[in-house]
């Protein structure tokens, strides 16, 4: 008789598994923070500088009712310039404004035989210049020469001479006559001259001479008149 069978006990053997590591997060870097850049500072605009003043003013006669006037403009910021004119040299006038950079006007409408002084200054926005030198002008014909001496020459020509009295003129008018009473133009010549040759005089004519001063307001009275033979 066969004995009891007896069973092995089978066991399993369960192995515990092996965790898997987590990874580790990449840490998110901070972001640089942007520079804010800082502002240019407007510049405070410098103030506006009143104009230099004008100089070398100088006035000449245009006509019997006018006077030309110039300058010399010394500033690079005016607006334009005032003119201004008296007739007793003291209390003035603006007469005309004239914009920048101008440096001449023309005055007009003037009365003969009076005398006109003239200033000149500049001006912006800031206000206005000192004036320039103050010019007077006498809105007259010249004063009359004087001691008209003639002197016939062998050839004939006759040499004239005479005294400027005038300040003004702008030439001399010489005039011949061959019986005393017509005159004729025989040349006009330059200011501040005292002396001319007729050149153009014949031998055994009598003539007579006479000269006066101009300029653009008319003619002097004549001098004495001069006698050659």
């Amino acid at each position: 008789m066969s004995g009891p069978i007896t069973e092995a006990a089978t066991f399993t053997q369960h192995t515990t598994p092996t965790p898997t590591p987590t990874p580790t997060p990449t840490p998110t870097p901070t972001p640089t923070p942007t520079s804010t850049p800082t502002p240019t500072p407007t510049p405070t605009p410098a103030p506006t500088q009143i104009p230099a003043a004008p100089t070398n003013l100088a006035a000449g006669i245009a006509s019997a009712s006018s006077i030309n006037l110039s300058w010399k403009d010394n500033s690079a910021n005016e607006a334009g310039f005032k003119v201004e004119r008296s007739t007793d040299g003291t209390t003035f006038t603006k007469v005309a404004t004239v914009g920048n950079n101008v440096t001449a006007y023309s005055d007009t409408g003037l009365v003969t035989s009076t005398t006109y002084s003239h200033r000149v200054s500049a001006f912006n926005s800031a206000g206005t210049s000192a004036y320039s030198n103050k010019v007077s002008v006498a809105l007259a014909v010249p004063a009359a020469p004087t001691n008209l001496i003639a002197k016939a020459e062998k050839k004939g020509d006759v040499d004239l001479s005479w005294a400027d009295k005038s300040n003004n003129e702008t030439g001399f008018q010489i005039e011949r006559s061959t019986d005393g009473r017509v005159f004729t133009v025989l040349a006009i010549i330059a200011a501040n001259t005292t002396q001319y040759k007729d050149s153009r005089a014949q031998k055994r004519q009598t003539y007579y001479y006479r000269v006066a001063a101009k300029n653009n307001v008319g003619l002097s009275p004549y001098s004495n008149v001069v006698t050659v033979r």
